[in-house]
């Protein structure tokens, strides 16, 4: 009698990389789809595993968080589940989102307006129509911005601006 010859694999765990549609930049692909196999959302997360690199999904990660608490949203509802879904998109860069403002989401930027009104703050979220914004420096909400009542979806300190009296919108160094 033989043995059968006992043969092995060898399973290479070699990063897949991406070329990502946020940051512009090859990283490491998402180990595996981050959503639930089974739900509505499995799609969604093939595309982010296709063009999203590990890095920028982790900024997405931090970034909802605050989106979550800041938008008092409640992702049992079907209406903050969409909000959430829409900003994930928007941040990303993924699913018909081209706003290349979502790249300075969770960062201080400087922004000058129609009114000549020059404010240094840190971009919540943006959507179609609005920026929403926090932590003015100097702590005061500049003219032309609609302060956010905390109870109301914003933070204390918060405002939003419509992105048509926008005229400029950077990084800031500070």
């Amino acid at each position: 009698m033989s043995a059968e010859p006992e043969t092995t694999t060898a399973t290479a765990t070699a990063t897949a990389i991406v070329r990502c549609v946020r940051c512009q930049t090859e990283g490491a692909a998402l180990k595996g789809n981050p959503f639930r196999s089974g739900t509505l959302l499995v799609a969604i997360g093939e595309e982010l595993r296709a063009r999203v690199c590990q890095g920028c999904y982790n900024e997405w990660l931090k970034s909802s968080v605050k989106i979550v608490n800041d938008g008092k949203l409640d992702l049992r509802d079907a209406r903050a589940q969409h909000v959430w879904l829409s900003q994930m998109r928007s941040f990303l860069n993924v699913g018909g989102a081209s706003d290349s403002w979502q790249r300075f989401v969770d960062r201080r930027v400087q922004i000058e307006t129609t009114s000549k009104v020059i404010a240094t703050a840190t971009l919540l979220r943006a959507d179609d129509e609005k920026l929403w914004l926090a932590d003015f420096a100097g702590g005061a909400i500049p003219s032309g911005f609609a302060p956010m009542q905390a109870g109301a979806g914003g933070a204390s300190g918060s405002a939003s601006i419509l992105r048509d009296c926008v005229l400029t919108i950077e990084e800031s160094a500070s």
